[in-house]
């Protein structure tokens, strides 16, 4: 999806195209407004080209490319930074095992003991979130799709989010307010709140009816503006993979965010968890900047003389 807002650059009010939080071209607003769609398009693609594309870094990945039949506990994420190791994070899975709910290397969910358990399954990714508080590029999102396949009593879910660096296997995200910015999928989801900004089940939205099919969760963390005196960043929330954001919630005591996983309650039968990643989203360089100042230029100086 593209949006399209003007900035200021070079001293030229200019119009951003940007299309979700990877890329972002500009072009002057003046080549659109009297040039037509034909040197606006031509502009764009130069402007382009000059520039350093903003690509996401990505942190983690897992494709839960593991068997059925082992468990998700003590196998590795498809890939962990060393970012994250340097900073003291480890690529190792602690998920719960046993009859009451069970993690396996394919990403699945099983029970065979139903009641009101709890369990989690998650990564450490160290101190490398806390470290870039603050800083231009600390805006990081975490996604992954979730789907309940099995199990269709009231209070049954199962959840993706950030935990605060004390989470175990036998808890999950609400357990002594473990959870800081968790989406979730009910069994049965009416009336029902979704998205929790934390920590634990505080600072809630409802969405909607999240019950139906997978859902792909993003959840997009925001330090950038982070002082730990009256800023500590915001948290917001999509469950169409990114391409829109709903609920926003804006925090108000600082928190430790060294862990990120899934959480399930009252277990159900089966559910199933994939494609997971964590990426940073860097901003656009200066140095992009001025080369996408000079290609402007050139496109100006080139219109003057015809």
């Amino acid at each position: 999806m593209a949006h399209m807002y003007e900035r200021e650059v070079c001293g030229v009010r200019m119009y951003a195209i940007h299309t979700g939080p990877y890329i972002f071209t500009l072009t002057p607003k003046n080549l659109i407004m009297k040039s037509g769609i034909k040197t606006f398009y031509i502009s764009t693609l130069v402007v382009f080209a000059s520039l350093s594309v903003a690509s996401a870094q990505l942190l983690l990945e897992d494709t839960f490319g593991g068997s059925a039949t082992s468990n998700l506990n003590g196998e590795s994420a498809t890939y962990f930074n060393t970012l994250l190791t340097d900073s003291g994070g480890s690529a190792t899975w602690l998920a719960k095992t046993g009859t009451e709910g069970n993690f396996w290397a394919d990403g699945s969910l099983t029970s065979t003991t139903q009641g009101n358990f709890d369990g989690s399954a998650f990564l450490n990714i160290g101190s490398y979130i806390n470290d870039s508080k603050g800083n231009s590029d600390a805006l990081f999102k975490l996604s992954a799709t979730v789907e309940i396949t099995g199990g269709s009593q009231s209070g049954r879910f199962v959840s993706l989010g950030f935990f605060d660096g004390t989470m175990l296997v036998g808890e999950a995200f609400f357990t002594k307010s473990r959870g800081l910015g968790t989406a979730i999928q009910r069994a049965v989801d009416v009336d029902a709140t979704n998205y929790f900004a934390g920590p634990g089940s505080t600072n809630s939205d409802d969405p909607g009816d999240l019950s139906s099919g997978s859902v792909t969760f993003s959840i997009l963390l925001d330090l950038r503006t982070y002082n730990g005196i009256d800023d500590f960043g915001t948290v917001s929330f999509s469950s169409d993979g990114g391409d829109s954001y709903g609920f926003s919630y804006t925090y108000k005591s600082d928190y430790s965010f060294s862990q990120i996983g899934f959480s399930f309650n009252d277990t159900p039968s089966s559910a199933q968890f994939s494609d997971l990643s964590l990426t940073q989203i860097p901003e656009l360089g200066t140095f992009s900047l001025l080369s996408g100042c000079s290609a402007l230029a050139f496109i100006l100086v080139r219109r003057r003389r015809r």
